[in-house]
C-alpha cells in the first residue's frame, strides 16, 4: 500500500464570520459496503447496532480495521473538520499536525495579511490541510507541510496584490448556502458544484490528483504565481517500482558529490526541456543540453562554461526530482555488478520494456553477465562492429537508469605483514557493505587488464588537498638509524609512518627504488579503505597505469577490496 499519496485534501478558513470548511476533494469517501447498507435502511424505526459490537464480532482483520478507521476519519462532518483545522492566531506559521485514528492531518496555518487599499476581508486565516496515513514516514510528512507552506505563500501574495483568496472564499460560501437552500431529499454535493465555479477548488483538486498519480505537482495560482513541488519518495520509484529512497538519502548523496562524478540523464532530454517553464535558467538548459555518461561534471563544467558550484547545485536539482542520476563516467576499467534490488523474474515489466527499446535483445541475457563483478572491457566483444558496440553501450546505460546495475570501486588497505589485520573489524569500522565479491584478495590477484584505457582521458585535473589533511606525525625510533644507513632519502621519506609501517615497507624490493618509494608514500594517506582508486587519481593527479603499478610493486604490505561508492549506494539501500 502507498504511504505515499495523500488521502485527502482540505481548505479551512477562520474569520469574523467564524470557522467554515470551505472545500474538501475527494467529497465521496464512502465505500460500497457502506453505501449499500445505506440504500438497504430504509426503515427509520430500525435498530442501529453498535459500530464496537459490530467490529467485535464480524472478527475482521487488522488490516480491514485500519482501513474502516481511515474511511470514518475521512467521513467526519465539515463542522468537526473546521474546528480541527481552524486554530487561532497564535498557532498560525507553525507546522499543523493532527492525528485521528489511523490518519494523519498535515498543514500550514497562514494568517491573511489585511491590504489597506481595499475594503477589509473577513477572512483572518486559512489552512490547506492534507490528510496522510498515519503511518507515513517522517519525511513524508515534512514534504507535505513545506509544499502546504508554499501553496500558503503564494496565495497570501495573490491576496495582496489582487483579493484572490477573498474573492473565492466568498464564492464557495454562497456555494454552501445556496445548496443548504434545495430540498432535504436533494443529493446535490456543494463540493461538486463548487469545482465547476471557483478556479482555486480546481486547482487544489490537481494538487490531489498529481500527488496520487506521479508525485510532481506543477501549479500555477491565479494563471500568475507557480508552485512546483516533488515528492521524492514517490518520483524516483518511477524507473524501478521496488526501490524506496528517501530524501535524507538524496541530501547524503549531494553533500559528498564530488568533481569526478558524471551525471546521468533518466528522462529523454528533448521531453525534459519541452516541461521547462519558460522562464527556465539558461544554464540549467545548457547543461541539460550537453550532459554526457562519459564526461564528469569538472568536464561539464568546462564544457558549459559554468562555475563547478553552479554545476553542483543544477545536477543537485535534477537528482532531487528524479531528472537523473550520479555515476561515475563510462569507461572501459568500470565494474558492475547486478544490483541486489534488480528484478529477476521472467515476467517482470521491465523485460518488455527493454525488449521495445532494443529489438531481439533480451534483458535477462544481458543482466546475467554482470552475476559477478564484471568490467566493460570484459563485456565487449572486440569483434563487434562499431554500431553494436555502440548499442551495447546504450543497454549499459539503460540498466543503469533503471538501478539494475551497481557499480564496484576498488579499495586499498595498508596492512604491515607483521600485524595480520582483523579484516572483519575494519569492514564493520568502515561501516561499507561488502558487495558480491566479499572476499578479500592481495593486489596480487587483481587483473591489470580490467583496469586498461578509458573512453575518456586519464589524466586526472584536481589538486590534493587531502594529503596534508591526513598527513600525521609519529615518532622516530631507533630502526630509523638502519634505513639511514641505507639510504639517508628514504628515512625522511619514511619519518612520518609508525616503525612497523617503516619496517614493513623498507622489507618490499620496489622500495629500494625512490621514484617507486616517493609515489607510495604521496599515495599512502588513501590507503586507509575509505578512498577508491578513480578518487586518488582525481586528487593526485596521476594516470590509472601509474597508480596500479605501484599497488602491484607494494603489495606485499597492501590489501584491496571491492564494493560500491558510498556516494551512489545511498540508492540502492533504501529498497522495500
Amino acid at each position: 500500500m502507498d504511504e505515499t499519496g495523500p488521502l485527502g485534501l482540505f481548505l479551512v478558513n477562520s474569520g469574523s464570520k467564524g470557522d467554515r470548511l470551505l472545500f474538501r476533494y475527494p467529497y465521496q469517501v464512502d465505500d460500497q459496503k457502506t453505501s449499500s447498507s445505506k440504500r438497504k435502511q430504509n426503515n427509520p424505526y430500525a435498530l442501529i447496532v453498535n459500530e464496537d459490537y459490530l467490529t467485535s464480532t464480524r472478527g475482521i482483520t487488522g488490516s480491514e480495521l485500519g482501513e474502516k478507521n481511515v474511511l470514518n476519519a475521512l467521513r467526519f462532518p465539515d463542522k468537526a473538520l473546521s474546528n480541527l483545522f481552524a486554530v487561532k492566531l497564535e498557532l498560525c506559521d507553525r507546522k499543523f499536525e493532527l492525528k485521528v485514528n489511523d490518519v494523519r492531518f498535515v498543514g500550514h496555518p497562514t494568517p491573511l495579511s489585511q491590504t489597506f487599499n481595499r475594503e477589509p476581508s473577513s477572512i483572518l486565516m486559512f489552512n490547506i490541510v492534507f490528510a496522510l496515513r498515519a503511518n507515513a514516514s517522517h519525511a513524508v510528512v515534512n514534504c507535505y507541510h513545506k509544499f502546504s507552506q508554499r501553496i500558503a505563500i503564494a496565495l497570501q501574495h495573490e491576496e495582496r496584490r489582487c483579493g484572490y483568496v477573498t474573492s473565492q472564499a466568498k464564492m464557495m460560501v454562497l456555494t454552501h448556502d445556496e445548496v443548504a437552500t434545495l430540498p432535504e431529499d436533494s443529493d446535490q454535493s456543494p463540493y461538486a458544484l463548487i469545482l465547476t465555479r471557483c478556479q482555486l477548488a480546481q486547482a487544489l483538486k490537481k494538487v490531489f490528483e498529481d500527488l496520487r498519480s506521479t508525485g510532481e505537482v506543477h501549479l500555477r495560482i491565479h494563471n500568475w504565481i507557480e508552485v512546483s513541488f516533488c515528492l521524492p519518495n514517490k518520483v524516483h520509484r518511477t524507473h524501478n517500482k521496488d526501490i524506496f529512497i528517501e530524501p535524507q538519502a538524496i541530501q547524503s548523496c549531494l553533500a559528498a558529490l564530488k568533481p569526478y562524478h558524471g551525471m546521468l540523464m533518466l528522462v529523454d532530454v528533448q521531453e525534459l526541456l519541452m516541461t521547462l517553464p519558460h522562464d527556465a535558467s539558461p544554464a540549467l538548459v545548457r547543461l541539460v543540453q550537453i550532459t554526457s555518461p562519459l564526461k564528469s561534471l569538472q568536464q561539464l563544467s568546462a564544457d558549459t562554461d559554468l562555475t563547478l558550484t553552479q554545476v553542483f547545485q543544477l545536477v543537485g536539482h535534477l537528482v532531487y526530482w528524479a531528472k537523473a542520476t550520479i555515476i561515475y563516467p563510462l569507461c572501459e576499467s568500470n565494474v558492475y555488478i547486478l544490483s541486489p534490488n534488480a528484478p529477476t523474474c521472467v515476467n517482470s515489466p521491465l523485460v518488455e520494456k527493454f525488449r521495445e527499446k532494443f529489438m531481439g535483445m533480451s534483458l535477462l541475457s544481458q543482466m546475467s553477465e554482470f552475476s559477478l563483478p564484471t568490467s566493460l572491457s570484459q563485456v565487449a566483444n572486440p569483434l563487434d562492429s562499431p554500431q553494436e558496440k555502440f548499442q551495447q553501450v546504450q543497454m549499459i546505460v539503460w540498466m543503469l537508469q533503471h538501478r539494475l546495475l551497481m557499480q564496484l570501486h576498488m579499495y586499498v588497505y595498508l596492512i604491515p605483514t607483521s600485524q595480520p589485520p582483523l579484516l572483519l573489524n575494519i569492514h564493520q569500522q568502515d561501516n561499507r557493505r561488502p558487495s558480491t565479491d566479499e572476499a578479500l584478495s592481495g593486489v596480487q590477484g587483481f587483473n591489470q587488464s580490467d583496469y586498461g584505457s578509458s573512453f575518456h582521458s586519464e589524466e586526472s585535473l584536481g589538486g590534493s588537498p587531502i594529503h596534508s589533511a591526513l598527513s600525521g606525525s609519529s615518532s622516530k625510533s631507533g630502526s630509523e638509524e638502519d634505513l639511514s644507513s641505507r639510504d639517508p632519502s628514504n628515512a625522511e621519506l619514511l619519518a612520518e609512518l609508525s616503525p612497523s609501517e617503516r619496517e614493513a615497507i623498507m622489507k618490499v624490493p620496489a622500495a629500494s627504488n625512490t621514484d617507486d618509494l616517493k609515489l607510495f608514500v604521496r599515495l599512502r594517506p588513501y590507503f586507509t579503505g575509505k578512498h577508491h582508486l578513480e578518487e586518488i587519481m582525481y586528487y593526485e593527479n596521476v594516470r590509472r597505469s601509474q597508480l596500479v603499478a605501484v599497488l602491484d610493486k607494494f603489495r606485499d604490505v597492501l590489501i584491496t577490496m571491492k564494493h560500491e561508492d558510498a556516494t551512489v549506494a545511498s540508492f540502492y539501500r533504501h529498497s522495500r
